[in-house]
C-alpha cells in the first residue's frame, strides 16, 4: 500500500502540469462527443485547459478561462476533476493533494478559483455563425461554474445575469450535461 501526501506528491518530478488549448484540448479532455469540445477549441484566447500528467497519463484537469468580462481581466480556474490515477495509491493523508497541487498552481499564476469571494464570473467567447444559427453550436459539454451561455452575444457565465434591455435574444442556454442543452428563456 502506497500513500502520498501534498509534499511528496508535489516533490515527485513525474508530475506535471501542461496548460494547453485549441485542438490540444481535444487530445486531453475526456468526453464520449468529441464535437462537445468545440467551444474550448474555437476559443483558444479564452479557454484553456490544464492538464496534471503523471509519465504523460493524464492524473486530473480544470478548465481556465480569461480573461474575464466580471472580475475584469481575471484568470478563472475552473472545478478540478481526479482521473482514477492507479491501484497503487490507496489512499492520501492531509486531504486531496491534487486539488492543494491546483490550488498552489492558481495562486502562483494569481488565478482565481472556487474559493475566491466573487459570485459570478463571466466571459465573452467569440460567436460563431454556423448551420446552427448565429453564436450556437450543435453539441456543449457539461460545464461545472461556467454554465449559463447566451448564443447571441457570446456571453459564458455563472449566473443567468441577462437584463432585458441587453439583447433581442433573451435565449440563453444551461450547460448541464453533455450534448444538447437545455433552453432557458428570460
Amino acid at each position: 500500500m502506497k500513500v502520498k501526501s501534498f509534499l511528496n506528491f508535489s516533490q515527485d518530478s513525474s508530475y506535471k502540469f501542461e496548460l494547453v488549448d485549441g485542438d490540444e484540448i481535444i487530445k486531453w479532455y475526456p468526453c464520449r462527443n468529441k464535437k462537445c469540445l468545440d467551444i474550448f477549441t474555437d476559443n483558444p484566447e479564452k479557454c484553456k485547459l490544464l492538464i496534471l500528467l503523471n509519465n504523460n497519463k493524464l492524473i486530473a484537469y480544470s478548465l481556465i478561462w480569461g480573461p474575464l468580462i466580471r472580475p475584469i481581466d481575471a484568470i478563472f480556474m475552473d472545478t478540478i476533476h481526479s482521473i482514477e490515477e492507479s491501484d497503487e495509491v490507496d489512499f492520501f493523508i492531509f486531504g486531496d493533494p491534487i486539488t492543494h497541487y491546483f490550488e498552489n498552481y492558481a495562486n502562483k499564476n494569481n488565478w482565481l478559483y472556487k474559493d475566491n469571494d466573487f459570485d459570478t464570473y463571466s466571459v465573452r467567447l467569440k460567436i460563431k455563425d454556423n448551420v446552427f444559427g448565429v453564436g450556437s453550436y450543435e453539441f456543449f459539454p457539461k460545464m461545472d461554474k461556467l454554465k449559463f451561455y447566451n448564443p447571441s452575444t457570446g456571453r459564458l457565465s455563472s449566473d443567468k445575469g441577462i437584463k432585458p434591455s441587453e439583447v433581442a435574444d433573451k435565449t440563453q442556454y444551461l450547460l448541464d450535461k453533455e450534448g444538447k442543452p437545455t433552453i432557458l428563456h428570460h
